[in-house]
C-alpha cells in the first residue's frame, strides 16, 4: 500500500510540460513599485512618445477621465484599448505622441467638497475642489502607469488648469460671434436636490408610484350643450400622474380630426376620445353623443381650481391609444409641453424655486412655500372639494432620476443659456461629417447620427461653483444679459493668468478698473452671471484645446475611443 501511494505522488514527473522563470504568484504590491522605478529610469514614458519621431503621425486623441476616484474596470478597459493601438502603430513605424487628460469640473467634486467642508464658498470652494481635483489625478496618473500604458504623463492636460480654462471661453467666444449663443426662459430637467439643470446623459430612470388621477376641466359658454338632454355641467377629462403640474396649467390639447364622445356620469357630463370610453368608465359607461374635435375649436374651458379662462388646441399632441384623448399642456412643467407653449404662444408659467417649492407667483397663493410633493396632496384635495376630480388610482412607472443624488427629477422653466444646433447649418453640417468617419463598432454611427439628429438645441448653463464661467453681465431690470464677443475674449485673457477664481471676484465695478468694460457703462444697472458651463463643454473643447494647441499635435485625431455617452 505504500508502494501505490509513492507511485501516486510520482505521475506529476512524467507531465511534458514547459519550464518558466516566471513565479507562479504575482507579488504585485512588492513588484510593481520596482517594475515602474526600472520603467522611470529608463524613461520608458518619454522614449514611447519620440518613438519614431519625424515618421507619418497617428494621434491618439485621449478623452479625459474624471479626477475624483481610484480607477475602476471601465477606465482600465478604455485606456488599454488606446495604448494596445498606440503601441501597435509605434511597431509600424508611425509617430505616437498620446497627451493624457483629466476632467476636472463639475458637481460631484463640488459636492463632495462642500460636505467635507460646507464653510467654503467662492473662489474658496473653487480653490478647495482644485486641490482636491490635482490629488486624484496624481493617484489616477500612478494607478495608469501600473497597469503599463504608455502615454506622455509628464504633460498632461487637466481642464481645470489656466490655460484650459482660457481656451474653454475662447472656444464659447468663437460660438458666441457665429450666433449660436442664446440665454431664454425654457423648460428644463432640474434636480430639486441638486439644485441644478441635468443633461440628458446625466438622467437614470427608476420605477416609482404615483397618482394616476383623472381631472374636470368645465366647458365654458355652453359648449356641446346641444347634445345634451340637460343642464349638466359638461367637462373635457384630463389624464395626469403629476397633480402638482395642475396649477401651472395654460391650455388642453385635443386631437384635431377625431370623434369624442359625451358619457353621462350622473351629476356631469364628461368628455373623452371614444375610442378610450370604455378604458376610462368601464364598459357600462353610458355614452350619449359622439362629436368631430373640430366642434370645439377655439372653445374654452375653466381651470379646475383657479377657475381662470383655459383655451383648447387641437394638436397631433394629443394620443387617442391612452389616457383621455385630452392633454393638460403646462408650459413651464415638461419639455414636450414646453414646445406647445411656444408653438401657440402660450405663457411659460414656472413658479417653482430651486429647491423645488412653489413660489409667490403661484395661483392659488396657498400654494406658495410648499413643496411640490406636498403640492399633490394639496391639489388633489382641492379638485375634490370642487368636484373636479373625476376618479383617483396609483400607478408604478418609470419616473427620471438624477444620476448623482438618485432622486427624483422635475421639470421646470428657468432663464438658460443654450447653443443652438440649427443655426448656420451646423447639425446638418455634423451630420455630414459622421459620414466620414470611420466606426467600430460599425453601430456606433447610427447612434451618434439619432443623438445629434434629434437634437435641436444643448442647455450648456449650470447652477453650480466650480465650472468655467459665463462670462455676461445680467440686467437688474430685466433688460437682455450684456455679452460680447470681445467681453469674452477679455474675460478668457484674465482666467489664462488668474483662473476662473477671477470671475467669482467679478464686479460689474472692477471689470471697468480692469479695462473690459467701457467707462461709462452703467453698472449699477448689471450684476455678474453666476452660472457655468455644462462640464460636458469642457471635455467637447479637447480638441480644440488640446490638439490644435500643442506642438507636436494636429486636428482631427486619428482615433478617438470613448463611451457612447460622450455622443
Amino acid at each position: 500500500m505504500a508502494e501505490r501511494s509513492a507511485q501516486k505522488h510520482q505521475y506529476k514527473d512524467t507531465l511534458n510540460l514547459p519550464h518558466t522563470e516566471f513565479p507562479i504568484r504575482a507579488h504585485s504590491q512588492e513588484n510593481d513599485p520596482k517594475m515602474i522605478d526600472r520603467w522611470q529610469h529608463e524613461q520608458l514614458f518619454k522614449n514611447a512618445m519620440h518613438c519614431n519621431e519625424g515618421n507619418q503621425q497617428f494621434i491618439v486623441h485621449d478623452g479625459p477621465p474624471y479626477a475624483n476616484g481610484h480607477i475602476h474596470l471601465g477606465h482600465a478597459y478604455n485606456k488599454i484599448l488606446k495604448d494596445v493601438v498606440a503601441k501597435a502603430r509605434r511597431m509600424m513605424g508611425f509617430h505616437v505622441p498620446v497627451v493624457p487628460g483629466w476632467d476636472c469640473h463639475g458637481l460631484p467634486i463640488e459636492k463632495k467638497v462642500a460636505g467635507e467642508q460646507p464653510e467654503l464658498s467662492g473662489s474658496a470652494l473653487q480653490s478647495a475642489c482644485r486641490e482636491y481635483a490635482l490629488r486624484w489625478v496624481d493617484t489616477q496618473r500612478d494607478e495608469f502607469k501600473r497597469i503599463g500604458v504608455l502615454m506622455d504623463w509628464d504633460h498632461p492636460y487637466v481642464t481645470m488648469a489656466y490655460d484650459y480654462e482660457a481656451s474653454i471661453l475662447e472656444a464659447f467666444a468663437y460660438l458666441y460671434d457665429d450666433g449660436l449663443i442664446t440665454r431664454k426662459n425654457k423648460t428644463v430637467t432640474w434636480c430639486p436636490t441638486c439644485q441644478t439643470v441635468l443633461a440628458a446623459a446625466e438622467i437614470e430612470y427608476h420605477e416609482r408610484k404615483d397618482p394616476s388621477v383623472y381631472i374636470l376641466f368645465p366647458l365654458q359658454n355652453n359648449a356641446l350643450q346641444s347634445y345634451c338632454t340637460d343642464d349638466k355641467p359638461i367637462s373635457i377629462v384630463i389624464w395626469t400622474t403629476t397633480p402638482w403640474t395642475i396649477p401651472l396649467n395654460r391650455a388642453v390639447a385635443i386631437r384635431p380630426n377625431t370623434q369624442y364622445a359625451i358619457v353621462d356620469t350622473g351629476d356631469q357630463y364628461a368628455v373623452v376620445a371614444h375610442a378610450l370610453v370604455r378604458s376610462v368608465f368601464g364598459e357600462e359607461a353610458n355614452v350619449v353623443a359622439s362629436f368631430d374635435s373640430q366642434e370645439l375649436d377655439g372653445a374654452q374651458l375653466s381651470h379646475p381650481i383657479t377657475g381662470r379662462t383655459t383655451p383648447i388646441l387641437l394638436d397631433q399632441l394629443a394620443d387617442v391609444s391612452e389616457g383621455t384623448g385630452a392633454v393638460h399642456i403646462a408650459p413651464g412643467c415638461g419639455p414636450v409641453d414646453y414646445e406647445i407653449g411656444v408653438k401657440y404662444g402660450l405663457e411659460i408659467f414656472s413658479p417653482i424655486a430651486p429647491d423645488g417649492t412653489y413660489q409667490n407667483a403661484i395661483e392659488p397663493h396657498d400654494l406658495s412655500g410648499m413643496s411640490i410633493s406636498d403640492g399633490n396632496s394639496w391639489v388633489l384635495r382641492s379638485l375634490r372639494d370642487n368636484n373636479r376630480l373625476l376618479r383617483k388610482e396609483s400607478c408604478r412607472h418609470k419616473y427620471p432620476h438624477c444620476w448623482r443624488c438618485h432622486n427624483p427629477l422635475i421639470f421646470r422653466a428657468t432663464p438658460q443659456w443654450f447653443i443652438d444646433v440649427e443655426k448656420n447649418n451646423v447639425k446638418q453640417r455634423a451630420l455630414d461629417s459622421i459620414a466620414d468617419i470611420q466606426f467600430s463598432p460599425e453601430q456606433g454611427r447610427n447612434f451618434l447620427y439619432a443623438t445629434v439628429e434629434n437634437r435641436w438645441e444643448w442647455c450648456i448653463s449650470r447652477q453650480r461653483v466650480w465650472g468655467v464661467p459665463i462670462p455676461a453681465l445680467l440686467s437688474k431690470h430685466g433688460d437682455p444679459a450684456y455679452i460680447t464677443t470681445e467681453f469674452v475674449r477679455s474675460v478668457a485673457q484674465k482666467v489664462a493668468e488668474h483662473g476662473i477664481e477671477y470671475w467669482s471676484y467679478a464686479t460689474p465695478e472692477k471689470l471697468v478698473q480692469d479695462g473690459i468694460l467701457p467707462e461709462d457703462f452703467p453698472v449699477h444697472d448689471y450684476y455678474c452671471e453666476t452660472d457655468i458651463l455644462d462640464v460636458w463643454f469642457d471635455a467637447g473643447v479637447s480638441h480644440y484645446a488640446v490638439l490644435s494647441k500643442r506642438p507636436g499635435l494636429s486636428v482631427p485625431a486619428d482615433l478617438y475611443i470613448e463611451g457612447v455617452d460622450q455622443h
